[in-house]
């Protein structure tokens, strides 16, 4: 293709020019950079398109296109418009796909796509499928809410009502975005921007058919999604809303978005399949920002309603509880995504003596090990000080002398993350320190 190699040629002119290391040097090749993809657009682009998979960015290690590495897949051409699929062989293999047109004797560039999966690549087998769906039961035992926490699911979509959002006045204000089609009668509540075959459905099967979706806004924020299976009936309980094989009933964000789909339809489909739905989507969510949901359809087609809805994920990305609202008879008639945008937070200040002679030994006190929390101040090999803690409910610690002022505090230095736990540095000498108390904050849950 005339295109790969007029950009090869331009990305090996930069390339040789410059260092890889040299930062003023870099600065200048972006700046040049942008004027040659502008240009190679003009070339090779239809009018008013532009090569964006290569705007902004420049690797100087390895070019995305190359003539030596790049080998055309598949070729289709229907009248004036044409795709080109390649395949580029350098390092993990990339695919790209070429959407072209005819204009004026010559075939131009309209749009230029990455994959990253062939196009036979499958999410799931067959095998791996049916076993998942066979798992999702109709009556799941449910684990309770620990008791310090009050999701008031209900609470998130009361039309009207006066909440703060960056501790700013708004009022909450719910749009009902039409009905989601779930066939199978399993749901998936999950980031699409995150690799599918991470993908477990959750536990409880809901009855199959087409249910209304709401979701809530204050302060120009998505705050809730709700699929509502039963809108006469108001949920008695909420319930922790957990996949299958997975032992948190949060959503894991990193992409701005959590989504509600039928859990059958989303694994059936090919990875490069699910590529294109989420670009399109993507795309899509671009040109109508501020909406906060946008529909996706994954299998189903008109007039069937949509078998999947991203909804803007509150702040963004993050980790997001999911509940079941159970009726008194124990039937679900909703399932919710809360993005915490209201939520009070709780937690609770405790206090224990501490003097030097404790340095390196544990806290005990029974409010710690109820919230499975163990803390130490102590130094780390390397003679750093510091609070040395596990458990996932710590908020912070400090110390305080005998006149209350602070000595050192959880917050103040850099953090060493491990899986054994997390290192909190300070920089105070713990060694002389007599009639000291160590206060610790422990996070107990939330309410809305």
């Amino acid at each position: 293709m005339a295109f790969v190699q007029d950009w090869h040629d331009q990305w090996s002119d930069l390339a040789g020019k410059f260092g890889a290391f040299d930062h003023d040097a870099a600065l200048s090749v972006f700046t040049l950079w942008e004027q040659k993809v502008k240009e190679l657009s003009e070339r090779h682009f239809l009018k008013g398109q532009t090569d964006q998979e290569s705007e902004g960015t420049f690797c100087f290690s390895s070019p995305d296109h190359d003539t030596g590495q790049e080998e055309v897949k598949r070729t289709q051409i229907d009248k004036d418009t044409a795709t080109i699929e390649t395949e580029c062989h350098s390092g993990l293999s990339t695919f790209f796909e070429y959407a072209l047109q005819r204009q004026d004797r010559d075939w131009r560039i309209v749009k230029i796509q990455r994959l990253f999966h062939d196009e036979d690549e499958e999410i799931l087998s067959s095998e791996d499928r049916s076993r998942i769906l066979a798992a999702v039961q109709d009556l799941t035992p449910h684990p309770p809410l620990p008791d310090s926490n009050e999701p008031n699911c209900d609470r998130l979509f009361e039309m009207g009502r006066q909440v703060r959002i960056f501790d700013e006045p708004a009022r909450i204000e719910v749009t009902d975005l039409g009905r989601i089609q779930l066939a199978s009668g399993v749901i998936g509540a999950y980031d699409l921007g995150w690799p599918p075959e991470r993908f477990r459905p959750l536990r409880q099967r809901v009855p199959s058919g087409d249910f209304p979706v709401e979701i809530a806004k204050a302060g120009g924020f998505v705050i809730a999604a709700r699929i509502r299976f039963d809108s006469t009936r108001e949920a008695g309980q909420w319930i922790p809303a957990f996949p299958l094989e997975q032992d948190s009933h949060d959503v894991g964000v990193d992409y701005g978005n959590v989504s509600f789909f039928d859990a059958g339809n989303f694994m059936s489909l090919r990875q490069r399949e699910l590529e294109r739905i989420y670009h399109e989507t993507v795309e899509a969510s671009a040109n109508n920002q501020g909406s906060g949901a946008h529909w996706v359809r994954l299998v189903s087609k008109p007039p069937a309603c949509p078998d999947c809805v991203m909804v803007d994920s509150g702040m963004g990305d993050g980790s997001y509880p999911c509940y079941w609202g159970m009726a008194e008879d124990g039937e679900v008639v909703s399932l919710v995504a809360d993005f915490l945008m209201v939520a009070e937070f709780l937690s609770e200040t405790i206090t224990v003596p501490w003097s030097s002679s404790d340095l390196g030994k544990k806290v005990v006190h029974p409010k710690l090990r109820k919230s499975q929390i163990q803390l130490s101040l102590k130094y780390d090999p390397d003679g750093e000080s510091g609070f040395e803690v596990i458990g996932e409910h710590f908020e912070r610690a400090r110390l305080l002398n005998r006149e209350g002022l602070v000595v050192c505090d959880s917050e103040s230095g850099g953090q060493r993350c491990s899986t054994d736990g997390n290192f909190h540095y300070t920089t105070a000498n713990l060694r002389e320190i007599r009639d000291a108390t160590l206060e610790i904050r422990i996070y107990l849950g939330y309410r809305n």
